[in-house]
């Protein structure tokens, strides 16, 4: 026999959460109306340059650089493009060497306590753009997608981290062993206008996950050289989410306060609206892959599912007691 008190808990709860969920429902949607209009675009970009003023118009006459720019791809992966400005002196002195250029994204080694990742290689492109005028020669850097070190798991609570150090590697017919050709500098571009915020870490400590280190080394700063990104979701991307999680219940609250007739229609129902969200969530994840809010998504059908048969159960109940009534009468 349940505590009367316990009892009392349960008949309030069952009496207002029917309002709960409508209290909970509209705080979502203010949080992200409100979050929404307030997202400034400045968190969606960051820069990492060797040099302050490495994108003015003056340094691409002057000198020998690479631009890279990483933007938001599918899933985990993110889409990484750029150019390579050499000053026309440069570049026909590599071509006098048949020297053979390639980008290659080097890890940053900070965060590792063994083996790092290994490094990116970008291919250069064919399309070479010529402009005499400025004395300079771009050549574009052909698109490529990367996997970012991070718990996808935890969609919409995952980060994503980025660090690399972009270098060019030349090797000459002579010198078949390719070596950095040092460049005036180097400049990263994160840019990403959807749901993703990024930001640069300071110093290691920032960047640094699951891995152990000393006071000096979680101080220590990155230098100009290396670019360090932390990529998570906005506040107002995760207020969407509790959203539409919270919408998946509302057929089992019907089902609960209401008798239904054809309860596998609201099963069938909910199975496709849960179908529907994941695929608008996790479109561009795998789609075999398990995610901590699956067991979310499993929740909302499995309540669609138990609760007409838990209705079953008590009206078999009342059923029993008001036929052993009647024949104890």
């Amino acid at each position: 026999m349940a505590p009367p008190n316990f009892k009392k808990f349960v008949d309030l709860a069952v009496t207002h959460a029917p309002l709960l969920l409508i209290i909970a429902i509209f705080a979502s949607l203010a949080v992200l109306f409100i979050t929404y209009n307030r997202d400034d675009v400045l968190q969606h970009m960051e820069s990492c340059s060797t040099n302050a003023n490495m994108a003015s118009p003056s340094v691409i006459n002057r000198d020998d650089f690479i631009r890279i720019t990483i933007e938001e791809g599918q899933g985990s992966r993110f889409k990484v493009s750029g150019s390579l400005f050499l000053k026309a002196e440069t570049y026909a002195q590599l071509k006098k060497k048949n020297a053979e250029m390639t980008v290659i994204l080097d890890p940053l080694k900070s965060h590792y306590s063994s083996m790092p990742p290994p490094p990116i290689f970008l291919s250069l492109g064919n399309n070479k753009t010529i402009n005499w005028f400025n004395n300079v020669v771009e050549i574009k850097i052909s698109d490529t997608f990367i996997y970012s070190n991070a718990n996808v798991s935890a969609f919409p609570f995952e980060e994503y981290r980025i660090g690399i150090i972009p270098n060019l590697y030349v090797s000459t017919s002579k010198d078949k062993v390719s070596k950095i050709y040092k460049l005036d500098g180097a400049v990263v571009n994160g840019y990403f206008p959807g749901a993703f915020i990024v930001n640069k870490a300071a110093v290691w400590g920032d960047f640094a996950k699951d891995v152990q280190m000393s006071t000096f080394e979680q101080t220590a700063p990155y230098s100009a050289g290396e670019c360090p990104l932390i990529i998570k979701r906005p506040f107002w991307y995760r207020a969407l989410v509790v959203l539409l999680v919270l919408l998946l219940f509302v057929p089992s609250f019907y089902l609960a306060y209401k008798a239904d007739n054809n309860p596998g229609l609201g099963l069938i129902t909910s199975i496709l609206e849960v179908a529907t969200i994941r695929n608008f969530l996790l479109s561009g994840f795998d789609p075999w892959r398990f995610f901590a809010i699956d067991i979310i998504f499993a929740a909302a059908v499995i309540s669609t599912a138990t609760i007409p048969l838990y209705s079953i159960y008590r009206r078999q109940l009342d059923n029993n007691r008001k036929s052993n009534h009647k024949s104890e009468n």
